[in-house]
């Protein structure tokens, strides 16, 4: 009777977790001043590690590499000519990014402020922000 009582239990669990998992996706918002007007960047993180670029809305279609997704920091490489490389430490919710040329010389640099959203804010905050 237990077991079955245990087996009852985590059968149960198994198909929340599945749901909470799905459900787990951040959404970063993130700022820089660039001379006299500011830049916007703005990303979704899914639980597998998938990383998506979003413009006014709707998701870009760029190709983004995970680097490393531990506690302390996000990095992933937006791949492209340029590449593009970004590093979010989560602990000051500070992002560097490096903007690379095919020859690997830098061509820019910038620090950005970021914050977690809920996707309803996340997704106003995109159009308040749009060209």
């Amino acid at each position: 009777m237990k077991k079955i009582l245990i087996l009852l239990v985590l059968s149960s669990i198994q198909p929340m977790a599945k749901i909470v998992a799905g459900e787990s996706d951040s959404y970063l918002y993130c700022t820089r001043p660039n001379k006299s007007h500011a830049v916007h960047f703005f990303w979704s993180i899914s639980s597998a590690n998938d990383i998506k670029k979003w413009v006014s809305g709707s998701q870009e279609a760029t190709s983004n590499q995970l680097v490393m997704n531990n506690p302390k920091n996000i990095a992933w490489n937006q791949i492209g000519n340029p590449m593009s490389i970004y590093v979010l430490d989560k602990k000051t919710m500070r992002q560097s990014g490096t903007l690379l040329s095919k020859d690997s010389e830098i061509l820019d640099r910038w620090v950005s402020e970021c914050e977690f959203m809920e996707k309803n804010e996340f997704l106003d905050q995109q159009v308040d922000h749009s060209p």
